[in-house]
């Protein structure tokens, strides 16, 4: 004969409160948003007092960043064009167009060595090293 299986309960004391009112979210909600302005502030000028490098992008890049390449860093854009042109951009953003470009070459140099199927033999596993 099967065993009946006894369901236990235990009283559960949830702590209650009152709810929240229209107020008291708005008022959280403006001094999170006040906060999130300060910081912006903070950050805008700090890019202001950053160096400015000079910076260039090759129009071989302009199939795959399109004719601008637009850089966002907690929140402030900047938009560079993809004309080969040097454009002074405070030394953050110079740092993420280069690590953009240097990316975007990694897969030229990969694309280059998968395509190269001739040279692409190896008379044991493991011997080619394509990455």
């Amino acid at each position: 004969m099967a065993k009946k299986q006894e369901v236990v309960t235990e009283a559960v004391t949830e702590e209650v409160t009152a709810p929240v009112t229209e107020a008291e979210i708005t008022a959280a909600s403006n001094k999170a948003l006040a906060a999130g302005e300060k910081e912006r502030k903070s950050f805008a000028k700090s890019l202001k007092e950053q160096e400015y490098v000079p910076v260039q992008v090759s129009p071989l890049y302009r199939p795959y960043f399109g004719r601008v390449m637009t850089v966002t860093i907690n929140g402030a854009s900047i938009a560079i064009p993809v004309d080969g042109k040097t454009y002074k951009v405070p030394a953050t953003f110079a740092e993420e167009i280069k690590v953009r470009i240097y990316r975007q070459d990694q897969l030229f140099a990969k694309k280059r060595k998968l395509s190269d199927v001739t040279n692409n033999i190896e008379s044991s596993p493991g011997e080619l090293r394509i990455f």
